[in-house]
């Protein structure tokens, strides 16, 4: 059988091939999804996310609320310093909804948030 390699292994869900491989997922959702390509992805200007997600029902979400996920997203990551320089870049971005969640992002590591001005 396939899986016989897997025997015996156990892991934080459970053992065997489904810890296995819930462990190696979870591994890879840390290293990808919580490093340098979500910075990367949270770079995208609107061409760009307009661009790449063409075809995709992510597209409806819009780059507005794509860049206030993403945020969120890096608010709950470890802090590194890409991170924090990416949410930086956006801290006064022209959407109160983009602003609030990258303020709250920085906040959450430990980062002064930058005054706005009355107008944005």
């Amino acid at each position: 059988m396939a899986t016989e390699e897997f025997e015996g292994e156990v892991g934080p869900h459970g053992g065997g091939l489904t810890g296995a491989v819930s462990d190696w997922v979870n591994d890879h959702i840390r290293t990808v999804l919580l490093g340098p390509s979500l910075v990367a992805l949270f770079r995208w200007d609107e061409a760009t996310f307009l661009a790449r997600t063409e075809g995709s029902a992510i597209r409806r979400l819009g780059h507005e609320r794509w860049l206030r996920n993403i945020a969120v997203a890096l608010g709950n990551a470890p802090t590194r310093d890409a991170v924090v320089a990416a949410l930086s870049e956006r801290a006064a971005h022209p959407s109160a909804l983009v602003r609030e969640h990258v303020h709250w992002a920085l906040a959450r590591h430990d980062q002064p948030v930058p005054e706005v001005s009355a107008d944005g």
